[in-house]
């Protein structure tokens, strides 16, 4: 699970910690990954406010050539433990398929779920 696109101001903000050597360790770990000989897919939940298409599309340049990547549908609950998000509405259907043919030509399989 890839919170945001890999820059410091968008990722650190989605998570809300600052950590200067966060970048370069997801970035690693992305890396090892992708090269692993294993099965995996890179997850995206796609939250109002703090994705947009852009971001999206950055995160798949991010980890370009990937096998798979799902895009997440965001769903909204009374118990979210940041107060904004309990306020949010989902990104509708058709938001999300822009997306997802935004991130489509940078990795192998996108996937909206």
């Amino acid at each position: 699970d890839i919170k945001n696109c890999l820059q410091v101001e968008s990722y650190t903000r989605t998570i809300g910690i600052q950590e200067p050597l966060m970048i370069s360790r997801i970035k690693n770990s992305i890396d090892l990954i992708m090269h692993s000989g294993i099965e995996y897919e890179f997850r995206k939940t796609v939250v109002p406010g703090f994705h947009n298409s852009g971001r999206i599309e950055d995160l798949a340049k991010d980890i370009k050539g990937a096998k798979r990547y799902v895009l997440q549908h965001f769903v909204q609950s009374a118990e979210m433990l940041n107060p904004y998000l309990k306020d949010v509405k989902p990104f509708c259907e058709e938001e999300m398929l822009e997306m997802k043919r935004r991130a489509e030509p940078f990795v192998q399989n996108c996937k909206l779920r």
